[in-house]
């Protein structure tokens, strides 16, 4: 889960766009060393990286106005998206946090899971899965 707002001013961004944030972990602690990758989704341009600090936060400097996703990469795996636009007058902030995430998946895995023990997509009832 992600959420993010514009504010007016940063210390970070003095007169240039910024996006920054924290990530916290499945266990609502800072996350260190993790990936936010910024993608300019309205323009062509390549992705910029910025990594969390041990506090858990991050922030990009300089982002040209336009629309972006941010994606937050655990291990080199995707976790969390936003869809952010930044402006020239303002930063946006972007918080993540993966406790959201690991209760979706763990709900998901309890979807999956049938009375033998096997995992399988859990379907209407009509079907008794994989051929069985």
């Amino acid at each position: 889960m992600a959420i993010a707002f514009v504010a007016a001013s940063s210390a970070i961004a003095g007169d240039r766009t910024a996006v920054q944030g924290t990530l916290l972990g499945d266990d609502g602690k800072p996350f260190s060393g993790a990936q936010i990758r910024a993608q300019r989704v309205d323009a062509k341009a390549k992705p910029v990286t910025a990594i969390t600090k041990s506090d858990g936060h991050y922030h990009f400097v300089g982002l040209a106005p336009g629309a972006y996703t941010l994606t937050a990469y655990v291990d080199g795996v995707a976790m969390s998206r936003a869809n952010i636009q930044t402006r020239t007058d303002g930063w946006v902030k972007v918080d993540f946090d993966l406790r959201r995430n690991s209760a979706e998946a763990d709900r998901m895995q309890q979807d999956m899971r049938w009375g033998d023990g096997s995992w399988h997509i859990k379907d209407n009832g009509t079907h008794n899965g994989f051929g069985r």
